[in-house]
């Protein structure tokens, strides 16, 4: 399969089947790694249900940077698509993606459209430059695998903004950000969105982080 969907999880079992059926349910076949990250709900009888998907777990719970580098070192596909475990993908969001993969795109974003508290839609407009000081690549967006090879996989140091992080040493690489202006990517809106809590205490810590590892690159973003 030429689609590596990962997916980790810690205690997000309520949601989890739902995406785990998305990333099964894709236009093409995808391969599909679920990674139980010492999950303390229903998790694991989720992940039990489904025959067809790569299962894994990790009885003590593992930074999510380090999550993701371990699911997609174990993938077998040659792009790469993480997706939350609360939230869903439409069924053509690999198919459509990938086709807009070349010798010079190694990263291909989507529309998002949210669903639970909220039903907006959202683009970002990406901007090579603009993404120095601020992320206009949603996480859930298809990429190279060998471009996670080439720059080192996530910062694991980092306790928030990893994928901001990688985008900018993925675009430094060279490779080209393709736009797919549909809302393929759909993000649930719920007040228990561990990203929210995360963000707001590890703001000033990762800004600082970010900041030297970039120097000479950007100005610095106020902390």
């Amino acid at each position: 399969m030429q689609v590596s969907i990962i997916i980790a999880c810690h205690s997000y079992g309520r949601y989890l089947e739902q995406a785990i059926k998305s990333a099964l349910r894709q236009s093409i076949p995808c391969e599909v790694i679920v990674l139980d990250n010492a999950s303390k709900d229903k998790t694991s009888r989720v992940i039990e249900k489904f025959d067809n998907i790569v299962k894994s777990r990790v009885e003590e719970r593992v930074h999510w940077c380090r999550a993701l580098n371990m699911m997609i070192e174990k993938s077998t596909g040659e792009y790469i698509v993480i997706l939350g475990a609360d939230d869903k993908l439409a069924k053509t969001f690999a198919e459509e993606s990938l086709a807009l993969m070349n010798d010079e795109v190694g990263i291909v974003k989507t529309g998002l459209k949210y669903f639970g508290d909220d039903d907006s839609e959202h683009f970002l407009e990406y901007d090579p430059y603009e993404n120095l000081y601020w992320n206009t690549i949603y996480i859930t967006s298809m990429f190279k695998k060998k471009i996670w090879e080439e720059v080192g996989g996530f910062d694991e140091d980092l306790p928030v903004y990893e994928d901001w992080d990688f985008w900018i040493r993925a675009i430094k690489t060279g490779t080209k950000v393709a736009d797919l202006r549909k809302p393929l990517f759909f993000y649930r809106s719920h007040p228990e969105q561990a990203i929210k809590t995360t963000m707001l205490l590890n703001h000033a810590e990762a800004t600082r982080k970010m900041n030297e590892k970039y120097k000479g690159w950007r100005d610095p973003i106020p902390c």
